[in-house]
């Protein structure tokens, strides 16, 4: 393992609560010298897909060796399993209901195991609701410090997907995709990737949801005012979105409506 590894969360718990820094004071009463990086804290609660979302978009970008923690378990405390699983580059923690679904997706090399040794949990009594601070946070600890090995930990199991994600649907000159999940800024984010369509496709596509004809893709969030658009976001993600308002709350949307993509040229191809 890299030597002095980050130690990565994303979490459901919002900083209202004392959770988060818990978890964290839990890492350094094992490992002072761990350095600890957010990426995200504010995923809907109980929101499975948003994280694994998320997490895949972000993952890439940190150093080798980065120790991803990953606590989005509205199944806390029942018999799911937590799975430490480690990639060609990276290793995660995270419960067993799909979180990592999109990563693995992703990733060629992909080596699941099931966290059951005790021996490397925070010592003491084992709390049913709060497996962040007694399982994920010290073995994240453990592995960043060396104590453990990703083998120390359990058992080899094999990786099986949790989530039914919606699948872009495509035909000649159109594409089915769905909302996901919205950003801070109302802007909803869809399944619906650039790679789903060749450039030439995308050059004449309209966007349409919910009744709205939202017209071509814009170039940034500058490039309309006082109505819905359509871009790619950073992720390469089609977004919808409503300048300096929220598209959630103009239109308005929610998560799961469908989205529709045409263009007079055909989407196959790429």
């Amino acid at each position: 393992m890299t030597k002095n590894p980050l130690i990565v969360f994303l979490t459901d718990f919002g900083l209202q609560d004392p959770y988060v820094g818990i978890m964290k004071g839990a890492v350094l009463s094992i490992d002072r010298k761990a350095v600890l990086i957010d990426i995200t804290h504010a995923i809907e609660p109980h929101n499975v897909v948003q994280g694994a979302v998320i997490l895949s978009a972000a993952y890439r970008f940190f150093p080798k060796g980065t120790i991803f923690v990953c606590v989005v378990d509205p199944g806390v405390g029942t018999r799911r399993r937590i799975l430490c699983v480690r990639t060609r580059d990276y290793y995660f923690l995270a419960p067993d209901n799909g979180l990592l679904d999109a990563v693995c997706g992703q990733e060629k090399k992909v080596v699941a195991r099931s966290v059951v040794n005790q021996k490397y949990f925070l010592p003491g009594l084992l709390s049913a609701t709060f497996h962040g601070r007694d399982i994920f946070a010290p073995v994240a600890a453990g592995l960043a410090k060396g104590r453990a090995r990703p083998e120390d930990l359990g058992p080899v199991i094999a990786y099986r997907p949790r989530l039914k994600l919606p699948v872009v649907k495509k035909s000649r000159n159109r594409l089915k995709g769905v909302i996901l999940y919205f950003d801070r800024f109302g802007n909803a984010i869809t399944n619906i990737c650039r790679s789903d369509a060749r450039e030439k496709f995308w050059a004449e596509a309209e966007v349409r949801v919910r009744g709205h004809v939202l017209g071509k893709l814009r170039k940034t969030y500058g490039d309309w005012a006082r109505t819905a658009g359509a871009l790619f976001g950073s992720a390469d993600r089609l977004e919808i979105a409503y300048p300096c308002g929220s598209a959630r709350k103009k239109i308005p949307l929610k998560a799961g409506e469908e989205v529709t993509v045409t263009a007079t040229v055909e989407a196959s191809g790429c």
